[in-house]
């Protein structure tokens, strides 16, 4: 799950003109689920492997020690006027995550999980904390709408484009008997 574009592609899909159908059959997790979250309806085949994980991470290799060991130094300085640049990235690579969890994880998740929310706001509390669950599950929690396949994903978008259609006569401003 990356994090650049996604919740740019969750606002795009969430304000898409015509229905969009979500439909899984394997993994949905993190940042796809947070942009299928985004459509209109999600359907989950019934043996879809996981679903949810919404929750922040950030998960890198400091490889400063074995470029050392090949003979390289590893040199970083910062202008003086630059004391606050990548404060949190060079705390988390001395062994003290603290800031960096609270300026830049905490903030992603908080969008992240307000987002989940205003988009699916009968889901269950309990999937904000990272876990994935089985389709059966994540139905009950509602993150999912239906159990199905990728037919009945594809009916659904019919069903939904031509209910709005038939509905389009209500915004429309015609004032012809």
């Amino acid at each position: 799950g990356q994090v650049s574009g996604t919740p740019e592609f969750h606002d795009f899909i969430k304000n898409f003109s015509k229905p969009v159908v979500a439909y899984t059959d394997g993994l949905m997790c993190s940042a796809a689920y947070y942009i299928g979250s985004a459509a209109s309806y999600i359907i989950a085949n019934k043996r879809a492997d996981a679903i949810g994980s919404i929750g922040v991470m950030v998960h890198f290799i400091d490889f400063n020690g074995y470029y050392e060991k090949q003979g390289a130094k590893v040199i970083t300085e910062y202008a003086t006027q630059s004391t606050e640049k990548n404060k949190a990235f060079e705390e988390l690579l001395k062994g003290n995550p603290e800031l960096y969890i609270k300026t830049e994880l905490d903030p992603i998740a908080e969008d992240f999980i307000a987002d989940i929310k205003a988009v699916r706001p009968s889901v269950s509390e309990e999937v904000f904390k990272g876990g994935t669950w089985n389709a059966a599950d994540s139905l009950a929690k509602n993150l999912v709408d239906e159990l199905g396949t990728l037919q009945d994903a594809i009916n659904k978008v019919f069903e939904l484009s031509n209910a709005a259609t038939n509905n389009s006569h209500l915004n429309s401003n015609n004032m012809s008997k």
